[in-house]
């Protein structure tokens, strides 16, 4: 798939994966990859907003670290979590879904 064919988020996490592999730190490698992924991109201020509530979960997966006790524990109870990095919003996921 061309890159112009893939959606923000997939070319984010593709510029994401570059970064890691050039060892740039995630802070560094996160503006510079949601630049290029935004870039020509439709709707490109909903999908920053999308990005900048998802960006603990990049981080987490940039790191490649597992999941958070707390995540596991919002799944078994059937809720999702919204994080943005100040704010932790518990969403019932039936009101979602």
């Amino acid at each position: 798939m061309r890159a112009e064919e893939r959606s923000p988020a997939e070319r984010l996490r593709h510029e994401l994966a570059a970064a890691r592999r050039r060892g740039e730190p995630f802070e560094e490698a996160w503006r510079s990859a949601v630049r290029v992924s935004l870039d020509g991109a439709p709707r490109a201020n909903e999908w920053i907003i999308a990005f900048e509530f998802t960006r603990a979960a990049w981080n987490t997966a940039y790191h490649r670290r597992g999941r958070t006790p707390l995540a596991d524990a919002m799944d078994a109870l059937g809720l999702a979590e919204v994080v943005s990095d100040d704010v932790r919003v518990p969403v019932d996921s039936r009101l979602v879904a």
